[in-house]
């Protein structure tokens, strides 16, 4: 490598030797097989795939927030949708379906 391109070939050395102080070695060597199955010779692909590989932050997801209303506020909204809820009685629910007339 250093041969052919005596001055580039180690200036990409020194990019290899810096990305391997920045990333650890098991996902180097994940992401420098990738860039052999590919095809892929330089050093901008090979950190283009570790950045890639890199674990995505796990995000938190918020049970209330201010901006969203509760499901029960819709529930006076649109009451045909969401019908009311039984009430703690014993009484039976009872369902009546609209009758279509004929045309």
């Amino acid at each position: 490598m250093i041969q052919p391109t005596r001055p580039i070939g180690i200036r990409v050395l020194h990019g290899l030797l810096a990305l391997a102080q920045k990333h650890p070695v098991k996902a180097l060597e994940n992401a420098a097989q990738k860039a052999l199955h590919h095809g892929a010779w330089r050093l901008r692909d090979l950190r283009a795939l570790l950045e890639l590989a890199a674990p995505s932050p796990q995000l938190d997801f918020l049970e209330t927030h201010p901006l969203i209303r509760n499901l029960d506020a819709y529930r006076d909204y649109v009451p045909d949708c969401l019908p009311p809820q039984p009430s703690t009685s014993t009484s039976k629910l009872t369902m009546t379906l609209p009758v279509s007339k004929p045309p």
